[in-house]
């Protein structure tokens, strides 16, 4: 049996949120960062392909480009992207990940083979 520590992802020390808008405020991935980085003791660090910077914190294109550990990864992005941003998060040796996405099953058939 194989056993998983899962307190990088119930208790992460770091957090990285794939997602974030700085045209957007009210963007799901930007309210979590917000969320996260006003109101819980964990560093947030936010990731953008367009880069930028947010509450004075840089944004990082991918999670690649996150010079330090990351606990966990919340990802919420457009389901088509959502696998390459997985695949990234293994790469990086990220501890878990949450998916908050929308246009899988829900979308049809198409959402279904994602």
């Amino acid at each position: 049996m194989v056993s998983m520590d899962l307190k990088k992802v119930f208790e992460p020390k770091t957090m990285a949120v794939v997602g974030v808008s700085v045209t957007n405020p009210l963007n799901p991935g930007t309210v979590i960062f917000n969320k996260n980085h006003h109101e819980m003791q964990v560093k947030t660090i936010p990731v953008n392909l367009r880069g930028g910077s947010i509450e004075g914190k840089q944004i990082y294109p991918t999670v690649l480009d996150i010079p330090e550990e990351v606990d966990l990864a919340v990802i919420v992005v457009r389901a088509d992207i959502v696998n390459s941003v997985l695949e990234d998060c293994g790469k990086a040796g990220i501890g878990g990940a949450i998916v908050i996405s929308g246009g899988f099953a829900e979308m049809g058939n198409s959402g279904v083979e994602l």
